[in-house]
C-alpha cells in the first residue's frame, strides 16, 4: 500500500539519480584527462561513487512503480 507521499519520495528518487548519473559524466571524463595518478584515482572513485549513489536511487524510484502501473 502505497500513499501520495510514497509516490512523491520515489518520484524525486528517480530525478535525483538521473541528475547525479549525469553528474558523474564530467567528473569520470576529467579523471581520465589528468596527468598525474592521483587525480586519476580519485576522479575515478568519486566518479564510481556518483554512479552507484545513481544506481541505487533510481532502483529505488523504480521498485514500487509497477505495482502502481497495474492498479491504474
Amino acid at each position: 500500500m502505497t500513499t501520495d507521499h510514497t509516490s512523491r519520495d520515489r518520484s524525486t528518487a528517480r530525478i535525483l539519480g538521473v541528475f547525479l548519473a549525469v553528474l558523474s559524466i564530467p567528473v569520470l571524463i576529467g579523471g581520465f584527462s589528468s596527468v598525474e595518478t592521483i587525480d586519476l584515482a580519485l576522479s575515478t572513485a568519486a566518479g564510481a561513487a556518483l554512479l552507484l549513489a545513481a544506481a541505487v536511487l533510481m532502483i529505488y524510484g523504480s521498485r514500487g512503480r509497477s505495482k502502481q502501473a497495474g492498479k491504474r
